[in-house]
């Protein structure tokens, strides 16, 4: 996996910092699925970094500061097979090694992330209950 080669911290970048460097530019619209099905076929890796399902970069809705999962190499270098996470859910359950691979996280974190879901899962089960017990579908 080309990921494992390049393993380092992920990078922030602030917000502010982000408005320095940048300045008034505004990005031009461009086309990106806005669909699962729209980005089946679209080229792998995936070139869209700012789609929330690209592992390349997150950007924190707190801040808007920008966090560069892999700043050791550009996103066009990224594992093709890893570089969206509906690619990665689509091969079905993986391993905790596996998800930290794709994510650059520690098996750790990606364990102390899992067991925090589960928890609000558990925590919000009965609402849960009332949707399907409720009929809308």
């Amino acid at each position: 996996m080309l990921v494992l080669k390049y393993m380092r911290r992920g990078k922030v970048v602030p917000l502010r910092k982000m408005r320095k460097l940048i300045g008034g530019i505004t990005t031009p619209e461009y086309w990106r699925p806005k669909t699962r099905g729209e980005c089946t076929n679209a080229p792998r890796p995936c070139p869209f970094v700012g789609c929330p399902y690209n592992v390349y970069l997150d950007v924190s809705q707190k801040t808007g500061s920008i966090t560069f999962n892999f700043p050791a190499i550009p996103p066009e270098r990224m594992d093709p097979t890893a570089s969206c996470t509906l690619d990665v859910a689509e091969r079905g359950p993986s391993t905790l090694d596996e998800i930290a691979t794709v994510v650059n996280l520690t098996r750790e974190r990606v364990r102390q992330i899992a067991d925090g879901a589960i928890r609000k899962l558990k925590r919000h089960a009965h609402l849960f209950l009332l949707f399907l017990e409720s009929g809308d579908e």
